[in-house]
């Protein structure tokens, strides 16, 4: 489960903190409020592809952290174990996309790959429900 997501210089968002909790959480707002770029922050943090226009204007580069719940039967859990990333009951994403485009990720605090950040995220979408 999601708990939290920290952005800073993406797009039109100067920093933003988001605390999710067990049960429903519901994100209201007009249009251009920037509900989509959530989603894109979150789609990058998992390993999408990031582009260098995403840096909000002025900013040498964005970031984006993401705090998840890793319960004991997550098949995340696997692709930690094969990345040698250590595992614990929380998972903390984080990746920064500077301004000319270069990406760099650390998965609970180790560098890790694009590749390790999607395998995860196909992981965590065969773990849900049908």
């Amino acid at each position: 489960m999601l708990r939290h997501l920290d952005i800073r210089d993406v797009l039109l968002i100067d920093r933003l903190e988001l605390d999710f909790h067990p049960g429903l959480n519901v994100l209201t707002g007009e249009t251009g409020a920037g509900k989509s770029i959530l989603l894109d922050c979150l789609g990058f943090v998992l390993g999408w592809r990031g582009r260098a226009d995403l840096v909000r204007a002025g900013a040498a580069q964005g970031e984006v952290t993401a705090v998840f719940d890793l319960p004991a039967s997550h098949p995340g859990r696997a692709v930690l174990e094969e990345a040698g990333i250590p595992v614990g009951d929380e998972l903390i994403l984080r990746r920064v996309n500077q301004s000319e485009g270069r990406k760099t990720a650390w998965i609970n605090d180790r560098r890790a790959s694009g590749e390790v950040l999607r395998a995860l995220g196909n992981a965590g979408r065969a773990s849900r429900p049908a």
